[in-house]
């Protein structure tokens, strides 16, 4: 429908030389010498005026294809959450778009960047490396170190001795860093764990979202699986609720789902929870 009537437009209407302002000058002072019109002569050409540009500019949009059509659908990117407020959701269809975009937004974050790391092996693993992937984690642990006032947490999975050994250089690498925080959750084998398993998220600041594909809760390579971007108060709030709960679990004295491995400079926690990482690698439920 709405093509018909930008054709309709550009064929009828939208092509109006300057003498349609010169026409209606003219209609007016017939019309005022008819006494049919009683309006004064600057209203109605101003009013002539702006439906003259109003209709050169519906034309130049059909010109550069921004068709109703083309408005609609980019109007489309933002969805009214019933009963609530305006919502940015985004599908990111490859690590690349993925990774592009969530370096982005934590380098505009002010305030915090919770983030959770489940992947099965370490981001340099030769089993698992990508270009991408590497210079995103990179990335986050220098932005820790450049940006003292946000709070960056990230709670990961350390299903063997390879992840151990990264967190362990991420560790010494951040030892002085006190906005840093790191903790460890217990997930067993990620990849064959749907659908008992963790649902994985980065939060940045307190509208910031992305959500992991919930079929996996990490980023595997080669065969990646569609994740989304999320920019709404609400929505954060209800996943932040869910990362507090599960950091405060992680963290509590001997809990059995995890233990914290950062708080503050040094490398103390990590190296008196080393042995229950360890013991975890080939616990079975």
């Amino acid at each position: 429908m709405s093509t018909v009537i930008m054709n309709w437009i550009n064929k009828y209407i939208s092509e109006i030389p300057i003498y349609a302002i010169v026409c209606s000058i003219f209609l007016y002072f017939l019309l005022a010498a008819l006494r049919l019109l009683n309006v004064e002569i600057a209203s109605f050409i101003l009013l002539a005026l702006l439906a003259s540009i109003s209709l050169h500019i519906l034309n130049m949009a059909k010109k550069v294809d921004y068709s109703l059509d083309k408005i609609s659908k980019i109007f489309n990117d933002v969805t009214i959450l019933k009963n609530g407020s305006p919502a940015l959701i985004t599908g990111l269809s490859n690590q690349e778009i993925f990774y592009g975009i969530l370096k982005e937004k934590v380098n505009e974050a002010s305030e915090r960047v919770w983030l959770m790391h489940f992947d099965p092996w370490a981001p340099d693993a030769p089993e698992y490396s990508d270009c991408e992937k590497e210079k995103y984690f990179d990335f986050s642990k220098n932005f820790a170190i450049e940006h003292p006032h946000v709070d960056v947490k990230r709670i990961i999975g350390i299903p063997n001795q390879n992840k151990l050994d990264w967190v362990e250089q991420l560790v010494e690498d951040t030892r002085e860093i006190r906005n840093l925080h790191l903790g460890y959750l217990y997930v067993g084998d990620i990849q064959n764990s749907f659908p008992r398993s963790v649902t994985s998220c980065q939060i940045i600041d307190k509208n910031k979202i992305f959500l992991l594909n919930p079929l996996l809760n990490h980023i595997p390579p080669g065969d990646f699986k569609k994740c989304i971007y999320i920019e709404n108060r609400e929505i954060v709030s209800i996943y932040e609720q869910y990362y507090e709960r599960i950091w405060n679990e992680i963290t509590e004295y001997n809990s059995p789902y995890g233990c914290l491995l950062k708080d503050g400079p040094g490398r103390a926690l990590f190296d008196q929870n080393v042995k229950k990482i360890q013991d975890n690698f080939n616990k079975t439920e």
